[in-house]
């Protein structure tokens, strides 16, 4: 069959392995394929290999099962869901090879030139890495099936030649070591470059990497510098740091998504534990969140929490004194919920409020009216990703699918600072979301990198669409 004859691939949102076919083609770009060729260079189905490339599969669609198509089809598909970005690298191999009369280095040839057109296509900057042809092509040519064999080597040889490392959920089965001691998947925030970790020695208080500074030696894991340091100075290190991000120089090149807590902090310590976790977490990858507060709670545990949460980068918000029903008060008691809590957390933290989360979301007139006296917006989340983290049923994996199933870029996400499951479940989802392209942002961060200036006060907003 031709390129010019090719038929269109019948289903990418499945995979059927084929019967027959020449050389299995892998194709890396965050997300991971498998694609299978005919001699002709014919794509006969398109395997994702991880949960980032079925979300990429879910929206391909190719015109022709001809090599370039198929690869036009792929690129777009992972630029319009924000895994393909300008300047990303893509990696082409031969994973599976099933003739010693085929020549590796043609379909690796076509395979580049496919992605290379693809790119222009889409005006999309890439670099095209290809694996060794003639190393490649014996490898799996070595394991070739025969008669007797080919169910065997058809489901192992990827994973036993060229595939020894395989992925799920963006952790490495069998994990590269750095020298450090750190692997992949145990070290947030360390970038990884030929099984390297490019974050070996960061210093746990003021988070300076070795090499970052002249002035700071490591020893044992640890800044010697910070003990030279005055405690105010290392918090401000700290901070600036995640305010000089180099992803915020362009926030528009990212999906962004504002994390909320609600019920932070709180009497237990336990529960008080779970938000530093939710903290600590997401600064490992730059980012913050907000945090809408109780007055009840703040006392002098939780008034450490909060000033632990603003020198995190993190934000606060209103979530009344008491957590009462405010449709069921007059405008004078809802007034006062609001006004005393941003009183006592001025007081206590020197910080000016912004947005007011109602308690169970409870909203009327009469709440809209006091928050259009204020100028507070009421912030409420978006409806589509409900984490029920609250619920005495829920789990860390129920949190994370009601997540990870449903983010987009400008969401609001409600989550609870006590809450187990949201504290188990953070990390995973935090992995998963930065590899697809998303930074975590406050709320007031969200509508200042969309560029919202005028938000309104007498309706609940959502997400950075209102």
């Amino acid at each position: 069959m031709s390129s010019s004859d090719a038929e269109a691939v019948s289903d990418f949102a499945t995979f059927v392995k084929p019967t027959d076919y020449a050389v299995v083609l892998s194709m890396k770009i965050n997300p991971h394929f498998n694609i299978y060729l005919d001699s002709g260079n014919n794509v006969l189905a398109v395997e994702a290999l991880n949960e980032d490339a079925e979300t990429v599969k879910k929206s391909t669609k190719a015109s022709a099962a001809d090599i370039n198509s198929v690869m036009k089809s792929i690129l777009t598909a992972a630029k319009d869901t924000g895994f393909l970005k300008d300047n990303a690298e893509i990696n082409l191999e031969i994973a599976e090879l099933n003739s010693t009369l085929l020549n590796a280095t043609d379909f690796l040839s076509n395979a580049a030139s496919a992605v290379k057109n693809a790119a222009n296509e889409l005006e999309t900057t890439v670099t095209v890495n290809v694996a060794d042809a003639a190393a490649n092509g014996d490898a799996a040519q070595s394991n070739s099936p025969t008669e007797s064999n080919t169910e065997q080597t058809s489901s192992t040889n990827a994973s036993s030649t060229t595939h020894k490392h395989t992925y799920s959920k963006a952790t490495c089965t069998e994990p590269a070591k750095c020298s450090c001691g750190a692997t992949i998947g145990n070290a947030l925030g360390h970038g990884w470059q030929a099984a390297t970790c490019q974050a070996p020695k960061t210093c746990t208080r003021c988070g300076i990497t070795e090499g970052e500074k002249a002035d700071h030696t490591f020893k044992n894991g640890k800044c010697t510098v910070c003990g030279l340091l005055n405690e105010e100075q290392a918090k401000q290190e700290k901070l600036d740091r995640l305010m000089n991000a180099e992803w915020k120089k362009h926030p528009e090149d990212y999906m962004l998504i504002a994390f909320t807590f609600d019920d932070a902090p709180s009497y237990s310590t336990i529960t008080n534990n779970n938000t530093t976790k939710i903290i600590d977490t997401l600064n490992m990858f730059e980012g913050a969140g907000t945090l809408f507060v109780n007055g009840t709670s703040i006392d002098g545990n939780g008034t450490a929490l909060l000033s632990y949460a603003l020198e995190s980068g993190f934000e606060l918000g209103n979530h009344t004194y008491n957590h009462p029903y405010l449709t069921k008060l007059s405008r004078a008691q809802i007034t006062e919920e609001i006004v005393s809590l941003n009183d006592l957390v001025e007081r206590e933290l020197g910080v000016k409020m912004k947005y007011i989360r109602p308690g169970y979301l409870a909203v009327d007139n009469n709440v809209f009216a006091v928050a259009t006296k204020l100028n507070m917006p009421v912030v409420h989340a978006s409806s589509t990703i409900n984490t029920k983290d609250y619920d005495s049923s829920s789990t860390a994996s129920s949190v994370k699918s009601a997540i990870l199933n449903y983010a987009y870029d400008g969401a609001i996400v409600l989550c609870h600072g006590w809450s187990n499951p949201t504290a188990q479940c953070i990390e995973e989802v935090c992995i998963t979301l930065y590899g697809r392209g998303y930074r975590f942002v406050t709320v007031s961060q969200l509508f200042e990198y969309k560029e919202i200036k005028n938000i309104p006060t007498d309706r609940a907003i959502t997400d950075a669409c209102f």
